[in-house]
């Protein structure tokens, strides 16, 4: 089993996009399930992303830029 943590979850939901763009079902179905094995992780890049300011985007979003993200918020990574 892949390890669950920050990078797994936003590898997960950055490959959910791209199956999602192909149009490809199959691996959306794969990324869609990868991302749910990465709770609650994904969840927390996901919260990190909405509202920021700073031009994050899935893209270019990292693994220390979120914990910095839900530590200024209040929340624990």
């Amino acid at each position: 089993m892949i390890q669950k943590n920050l990078t797994n979850a936003i590898a997960a939901l950055r490959a959910q996009v791209r199956a999602r763009h192909r149009a490809d079902k199959a691996a959306l179905l794969e990324a869609t399930e990868a991302a749910k094995y990465q709770a609650p992780f994904t969840q927390q890049v996901q919260q990190a992303l909405v509202g920021n300011t700073e031009g994050m985007t899935l893209s270019n979003v990292t693994p220390t830029w979120v914990k910095k993200r839900m530590a200024s918020r209040g929340e624990t990574v």
